[in-house]
């Protein structure tokens, strides 16, 4: 462990102590982000990739662990987008956002189902093709 290296501890302690490591870098990332005018979340995924794939601080079975910090999670971030829109920014950027999820959404799908056509069977590119569109966030950013 990268902080108490010598102290034997129990599972349940060993997760308190990532959890805590987890908010503290998801902190001082977004932080970070913040000071050089980027979105907290941009800070918040840097930290998480610093914590997971790049360094292997958490492993998976780790990380099924705190399974429910996910779900705490996204309901903070949801809850933060949910504090930047107010009516009358959606008034003014409304028609820019309906435009811009429409082409984002249909040039998605057109190109990850017309990759996946040359590789696999028409259903699944079909439906890998909606789910990238689901996924990508081009009209969330525009906020």
């Amino acid at each position: 462990m990268l902080l108490v290296a010598d102290v034997p501890l129990d599972s349940y302690a060993m997760l308190i102590l990532n959890v805590g490591v987890v908010l503290l870098i998801g902190l001082v990332f977004g932080k970070l982000a913040e000071t050089i005018n980027l979105p907290n979340i941009t800070g918040y995924l840097v930290g998480g990739l610093l914590l997971g794939p790049i360094t292997h601080f958490l492993t998976s079975e780790e990380l099924a662990h705190m399974s429910i910090i996910s779900y705490v999670a996204l309901g903070f971030i949801a809850f933060q987008v949910g504090n930047e829109l107010w009516l009358g920014k959606l008034k003014k950027s409304g028609s820019k956002i309906v435009v811009i999820t429409l082409v984002q959404a249909l040039f998605t799908t057109l190109v990850v189902s017309g990759l996946l056509l040359m590789v696999t069977e028409p259903s699944i590119a079909l439906i890998l093709g909606a789910i990238a569109a689901a996924t990508a966030p081009a009209p969330i950013m525009m906020l």
